[in-house]
């Protein structure tokens, strides 16, 4: 892991100002464990049931509240 090296380096020259190289590593380690999320920027708009029926009944309505094209 390149970042780890880097930052072990700086730590033994001393050059670490601010932070501790327990607390980048710690950092570091919680960035690889954690999950990320990605929206799909392709999927159909979401509506909630409750609302569906009420939603699909006027057509020329729903294409205006759809969200423009990205």
């Amino acid at each position: 892991k390149f970042w780890e090296q880097f930052i072990s380096i700086c730590h033994e020259n001393k050059s670490l100002h601010g932070i501790t190289f327990e607390q980048i590593k710690s950092q570091l380690e919680a960035l690889e464990l954690k999950k990320t999320y990605v929206l799909n920027p392709l999927a159909p708009e979401f509506i909630p049931r409750a609302l569906r029926q009420q939603h699909s009944g006027n057509p020329s309505k729903q294409q205006q509240q759809q969200s423009p094209p990205k």
